[in-house]
């Protein structure tokens, strides 16, 4: 804080991403184990895990991420974030995407060229203290189709509008349309885990409505109940 003025701002500090992945990993992983059974697999696995709770993190907009490059920093919203190509579900310290078509998109991703990523230290800190709700277990068997470019699509067909909660089935057709070829079981998980990983309630279905039906007995014509009424 200036000592001259005590009312002004605190100058933001901003951790290195991997630096930031070392020290949310120190306090993810168990402390149970013996030092002598801890490989470099062992630091590599808790690395990953605390690297996919970051971006997790990022996406769901409780940490901020920032693009430093020689001509300024840039604050990089979850919706790019998302589009960011991953290692082992943990992003890179220096962004790289995929193919684009979305001008908007494109524009800003020229902007984030030859940068690197950082965290404010106290999003850090925020993360090493509080340790962020555990991670859902690990998929097993083979690869599935949700790709970071699915969620992504989602992501914008949401922001734009288009689907407001209804049924999965109409953001299913929504992504035919747009000429997304995947099954309504994809489209189906695809939305649960990017709920799981940001917690957005744009992301959850509405209830639908109660059925017609009622669960009382049906009564015949003619039956004894109706002639007794």
């Amino acid at each position: 804080m200036n000592a001259g003025n005590p009312n002004a701002d605190v100058e933001t500090t901003y951790v290195p991403l991997r630096f930031a992945v070392r020290l949310v990993a120190e306090s993810i992983r168990p402390e149970h184990q013996s030092r002598k059974k801890r490989t470099s697999a062992f630091y590599r696995r808790w690395r990953n895990r605390a690297g996919q709770l970051i971006r997790r993190a990022a996406i769901a907009g409780r940490v901020s991420i920032v693009a430093f490059k020689s001509t300024g920093k840039i604050v990089v919203p979850p919706q790019i974030i998302l589009l960011m190509n991953t290692t082992r579900g943990a992003l890179k310290s220096e962004p790289t995407f995929g193919d684009q078509s979305d001008p908007s998109v494109l524009n800003f991703i020229r902007l984030l060229e030859a940068s690197k990523l950082f965290i404010p230290e106290e999003d850090v800190w925020k993360l090493y203290q509080g340790r962020s709700r555990p991670l859902p277990p690990a998929q097993r068997g083979r690869p599935t189709k949700q790709t970071e470019s699915l969620k992504a699509k989602i992501w914008q067909v949401i922001l734009e509008g288009k689907w407001l909660g209804e049924s999965a089935r109409k953001l299913h057709d929504i992504l035919r349309t747009d000429r997304i070829t995947v099954s309504y079981r994809t489209t189906l998980r695809a939305l649960e885990l990017l709920y799981d990983e940001t917690a957005d309630p744009r992301l959850l279905r509405r209830h639908r409505d109660k059925r017609r039906h009622s669960n009382l007995p049906k009564i015949e014509p003619n039956s004894p109940q109706q002639k007794s009424t």
